[in-house]
């Protein structure tokens, strides 16, 4: 809590006090502030101040008498032992707007005259000539005397703007600083005017012996006991410097009034208005002179007094007096006042208690050799612009100063003065009061009127000072907490006593009366908060402050409550041991909440047991995404999708993880998207995929987990062919599979060919036995489990057509009579695909059916050579076909007798029976060769007619299975 809270906090009530100051011992009091009971906007109430030692005289300038406007007043105040009472209203008998009246006052110390200063009052013809009026005081009453005015006096002289009355009340002095002397316009002039006993007589006109013009001589003025009177010419140049300033001191040598001695500064500079305002103590022995104007060190205006001592015939230049907390534009000079023992010097543009052109007045003292001891005294109900220290005077160790600027009520301007005195104590402070606050305590005590009195507290067995307090209406207020002041924690009792002390802490006035308090409980420090899984909140902190004479903090117990904008308010309680705790109940994921935490002193923690409360808000995780799922495709490639999770926030980004049982294949990226895809390195194997939600800390929440398997790559069939009876396949080897299984379209499956061989990464099979001239469409598949169903298949290759061709005629045999051959032959087994039987005779060719196996050839030549030969036909007729089967063959003589012979396939070479004659070898060794010579031109595999192939690449590994 700051100072302005504190104001905010408490209501503070205005109590005017008297307070007190020490300067090695004595202490001036506030006793009086000075208001007209008839005070207008504007009056400039204070203008000029006198003082003896029952009244004080102040004047009101620019107060409007009925219908003049600023003609002026007087008002004189008479103290009634305890208070000042406003006594009397003087104005003048001749009055008229714009006089002045009261723009200079003073009172003779006998308090048998007051005169008054009219300086722009018009004198006949002469606007502005001014005027000056002796009031007397006959015993009961204060009654004009007496109306002076320049013999010699002409338009705009200004006669009256300063003046002085001896103490022995035989002369006055007036100065008329705008008189022309002369050629010289504005030199300036001074009267002494002489009591004769019944009136007072123009006894001589003081000008300067080296005045002119614009000197102003006059500008200010003072008289002594009869014999001194000093004048000031603060416009006057002194060798180069212009405006430095001059001072005239002269003397009544009992006939006449001689210049006695020109005073300058010995540090002078131009423009310092040397002479602005003068002063001369009554035993003749001081005089001060105002140059509110000089610079000191870098400040300009600070303003500075010199005060010159009598020695012997001359006055000397004792001492310069600067204000010890001077700034620029203070003016520190525009008014003094001297006595033998002290010395007053207003700077009524001074900033006081942060107020600008507040204002001030400074107390010298003269110890005997030195005026030092500074007090610096300033109104207690100051404000900004209030002019304090537009004019000063004394009377003895009485002050009164003016403030003519000062607001009254709503009147602006209206101007206030204000009365101290001095006692050789300092009174004892009273505390308004003082508030607990959390670890701190604030205080309020009444100020010490017109003082810079130092402050000092007790509450820790010892006094301390007090930094800086702030002022508010003459109230002090200080905040008191550990980062200024030790030993101040929550939850503490203090006892506290304040009391004022000079500014150099010698002497201090007595304690207040005891303020016992006890602090509240300080906030806890370093309250942490983490957002956990399963929408759980993680609280830490750290005890609060304690001082150093209690280490254990007094608490009872913490509580902790939290809600969320949607949310009712949790709260829960934990043991006076506690730094950390772990929130579950009543918390909705992705949610915002807010976390308080306070001490308590005693169970039922309201209002003083309750410590400060500290909070802080989190966003709790976000939950499980929202419909998880994942496909294949491509066997390994995995596409992921989901939803994002419920609440107020949307994920920055999700963490995507996969794994598998082989570590080679993992990973975790952050996306911003709600799907994924990736390719797993590794075929039929089971992956798990977590997808969570996070912001953009990377806080993420709770883990959505799916299991899925990857399946066999699709083999590649590289090559294709059929043979007799047969067909071969050249596929690549596919990686992690427990076998192949192949599928042909006719029905027939087959989880294995009768041969298979692998080379390298690719697969070789052959599967024979198989009918021929029959169109396979064939798919490869890899086996994910040793069981090979057809649910646990990998995906299948492309397909490949094929027509394997039909086989060969096995055991051909033929007879021959003189005319005629009659073969017969064993029918195909594998007859799927077989249309009909070619026999051929020589060049004669018959096609039969499917189902006959003998056939008997006529009209043939007795003893020829005939070459039978028999193939299956793929055809309905016995044209060319890659898919035909190879022919037997057989030569056969016609003899009439019959010759048994062998069947020829396409991997025999015929027979001839042993019987037969040498040329019939001879001819059937050449028919051998012949067909010999044609077999050795047909390839055994051949893929004419057969479809296209298909060639195509599939990753795999060495980790692959195959049935034999």
């Amino acid at each position: 809590m700051n100072n302005k809270t504190l104001f905010s906090f408490l209501t503070l009530i205005l109590i005017l006090f008297n307070y007190s100051i020490s300067t090695t011992g004595l202490i001036w009091t506030q006793t009086g502030i000075l208001i007209s009971n008839d005070g207008q906007t504007n009056d400039d109430f204070g203008q000029s101040v006198s003082m003896s030692e029952n009244y004080a005289v102040i004047g009101s300038p620019k107060s409007q008498v009925g219908n003049n406007t600023e003609q002026g007043k007087v008002y004189l105040f008479q103290n009634n032992g305890s208070n000042w009472v406003q006594y009397l209203t003087l104005t003048a008998s001749d009055g008229n707007s714009s006089d002045n009246f009261g723009f200079s006052v003073q009172i003779s110390q006998d308090e048998n005259y007051i005169i008054v200063g009219a300086f722009a009052a018009k004198v006949g013809s002469n606007y502005y000539q001014g005027k000056t009026y002796i009031f007397q005081n006959n015993g009961t009453n204060w009654i004009e005397k007496q109306i002076l005015t320049a013999s010699d006096g002409n338009v705009g002289d200004f006669f009256g703007y300063s003046i002085g009355i001896s103490q022995d009340d035989n002369y006055i002095i007036v100065g008329a600083y705008a008189a022309q002397v002369g050629n010289y316009s504005e030199q300036g002039k001074a009267y002494i005017f002489q009591n004769n006993g019944t009136n007072w007589i123009e006894k001589q006109i003081l000008t300067a012996s080296d005045g002119n013009s614009s000197n102003r001589f006059g500008w200010s003025v003072g008289i002594s006991q009869s014999n001194y009177a000093i004048i000031g010419a603060p416009f006057a140049n002194v060798v180069n410097s212009s405006e430095q300033g001059k001072s005239y001191v002269f003397e009544n040598n009992g006939t006449n009034w001689i210049e006695n001695q020109i005073l300058t500064a010995s540090d002078g500079n131009s423009g310092d208005n040397f002479g602005y305002s003068v002063g001369i103590s009554q035993d003749v022995d001081y005089l001060i002179v105002g140059s509110p104007y000089a610079n000191v060190s870098d400040k300009f205006y600070q303003g500075k007094a010199y005060l010159f001592e009598m020695n012997g015939s001359n006055w000397i230049e004792q001492e310069i007096l600067t204000a010890s907390d001077g700034n620029a534009g203070d003016f520190f000079g525009l008014s003094v006042q001297i006595s033998s023992n002290f010395s007053i010097i207003g700077a009524p543009y001074a900033t006081a208690n942060n107020n600008t052109y507040q204002g001030k007045a400074y107390i010298f003292q003269n110890n005997g050799s030195a005026w030092n001891d500074e007090t610096i005294l300033f109104s207690s109900d100051g404000q900004i612009g209030d002019y304090f220290g537009k004019s000063v005077n004394l009377y003895y160790s009485s002050f009164i100063v003016g403030a003519s600027h000062a607001n009254v009520n709503n009147n602006s301007f209206e101007g206030k003065s204000y009365v101290f005195t001095t006692s050789s104590s300092i009174p004892q402070v009273s505390i308004q009061s003082c508030v607990s606050l959390f670890s701190q305590f604030a205080c309020y005590w009444n100020q010490i009127i017109g003082s810079n009195f130092d402050y000092q507290i007790y509450y820790d067995q010892q006094w301390i000072s007090i930094q800086n307090p702030l002022l508010n209406n003459s109230i002090y207020s200080q905040l008191f907490n550990s980062s200024q002041y030790p030993n101040i924690s929550g939850n503490v009792d203090y006892s506290i006593q304040i009391r004022a002390c000079d500014s150099f802490m010698n002497v201090c006035g007595d304690a207040s009366n005891p303020w016992n308090l006890t602090t509240r409980i300080d906030s806890v420090k370093n309250l942490s908060l983490s957002a956990l899984l399963n929408s759980q909140i993680s609280v830490s902190w750290d005890y609060p402050d304690v001082p150093l004479f209690n280490s254990t903090p007094k608490l009872d117990h913490y509580i902790i409550s939290y809600q969320s904008n949607s949310s009712n308010q949790t709260q829960l309680s934990f043991p006076n041991s506690s730094k950390s705790a772990i929130l579950t109940s009543n918390l909705l994921s992705n949610t915002n909440y807010s976390v308080s935490i306070w001490g308590c002193s005693n169970e039922e923690c309201l209002n003083q047991n309750q410590g400060e409360i500290v909070s802080n808000s989190i966003f709790t995780l976000f939950g499980k995404v929202y419909n998880l799922s994942c496909s294949i495709s491509n066997s390994i490639n995995i596409e992921c999708n989901w939803n994002q999770p419920s609440g107020s926030r949307i994920p920055t980004n999700y963490t995507f993880s996969y794994s598998s049982n082989d570590s080679n294949d993992s990973n975790s990226i952050q996306i911003t998207t709600t799907s994924y895809n990736f390719t797993a390195l590794i075929p039929n194997e089971e992956y798990t995929i977590n997808v969570s939600a996070c912001d953009s800390n990377l806080n993420c929440g709770d883990i959505s987990t799916i299991n899925i398997k990857t399946k066999l790559t699709k083999p590649n069939i590289l090559y294709w062919n059929g043979g007799i009876q047969e067909f071969q396949i050249n596929f690549s080897k596919i990686e992690r599979n427990y076998g192949y299984l192949i599928s042909i379209d006719n029905g027939n499956t087959w989880n294995h060919f009768d041969q298979i061989n692998e080379s390298g990464e690719n697969v070789y099979g052959i599967k024979d036995n198989i009918p021929g001239n029959v169109l396979y469409t064939i798919l490869i598949s890899g086996c994910s489990e040793s069981t090979c169903n057809i649910s646990l298949l990998g995906p299948s290759s492309s397909s490949v057509s094929m027509i394997a061709k039909l086989g060969n005629i096995e055991s051909l045999s033929c007879s021959s009579t003189e005319t005629s051959i009659k073969c017969n032959w064993n029918g195909l087994l594998l007859s799927e695909g077989l249309k009909g039987y070619c026999f051929s005779c020589n060049s004669t060719t018959e096609f039969l059916n499917s189902n006959q196996t003998e056939f008997t050839q006529n009209n043939l030549k007795e003893g020829e050579v005939y070459l039978i030969s028999v193939f299956a036909s793929a055809l309905d007729n016995c044209l060319a076909s890659s898919y035909s089967g190879s022919p037997s063959y057989l030569a056969v003589l016609t003899a009439g007798n019959s010759v048994q012979t062998t069947s020829s396939s396409s991997s025999k070479a015929g027979v001839i029976a042993a019987a037969v004659i040498v040329p019939i070898v001879v001819i059937a060794i050449v028919i051998i060769a012949i067909v010999l010579i044609r077999k050795k031109k047909q390839p055994k595999y051949t893929s004419v007619d057969q479809p296209s192939q298909n060639k195509l690449l599939v990753s795999h590994d060495d980790k692959s299975e195959k049935f034999d």
